[in-house]
């Protein structure tokens, strides 16, 4: 099974089918035995000349996943779920900057996570965060709109929340949390 991708370094940004074998975008991103992505009939150009030259077209490409700053799958999410979508979850509206980018989106937590160590102990390096909006830091008019974006950890800048959002229903039982959260907390 392939997914379209698009990967962002901090000065590239690079397109292409990606075999995941079934997996979600975030998970293949977070297997600690492969330390990069290959795409297949990829397009690389530079984020500062974007429009102004054309792609490069490459029939294969390796990326190192500590050069990504970000990932954005191109195609809805048909893979396999993760266990952790079972679990009750509290969203926070929040921006993160990374190098380059800017975005604004949801993360979601499960409540058993304390957001002042749990995030910086997750085991994860990368991130997904949903109904995302990312401005390029030089040129702020140029903005992405995606329904995920899988950002860097390690490249993370800054994370600053906008506000709690409501809980999230639990998907099997339909019952909402009894706690809400702040990343205060």
């Amino acid at each position: 099974m392939t997914v379209e991708v698009r990967i962002f370094t901090v000065d590239y940004v690079v397109w292409g089918q990606l075999e995941n074998e079934g997996e979600r975008l975030t998970d293949v991103l977070n297997l600690k035995n492969e330390q990069g992505l290959v795409l297949f009939e990829a397009q690389a150009a530079s984020l500062h000349a974007l429009g102004k030259i054309p792609p490069v077209r490459m029939p294969k490409v390796r990326i190192e996943k500590q050069a990504i700053t970000m990932a954005v799958p191109l195609q809805r999410d048909l893979t396999h779920k993760s266990i952790f979508r079972k679990s009750n979850r509290l969203a926070f509206e929040v921006v993160v900057c990374v190098p380059q980018f800017q975005i604004q989106g949801v993360l979601h937590l499960t409540e058993r996570i304390d957001i002042r160590k749990g995030f910086t102990l997750r085991p994860e390096d990368f991130i997904p965060l949903t109904e995302a909006v990312m401005s390029f830091a030089p040129n702020p008019s140029a903005v992405l709109r995606a329904d995920t974006v899988i950002f860097n950890k390690r490249q993370m800048l800054l994370l600053a929340e906008i506000r709690a959002r409501s809980p999230l229903p639990n998907p099997f039982t339909g019952e909402l949390p009894v706690r809400t959260g702040t990343l205060r907390e």
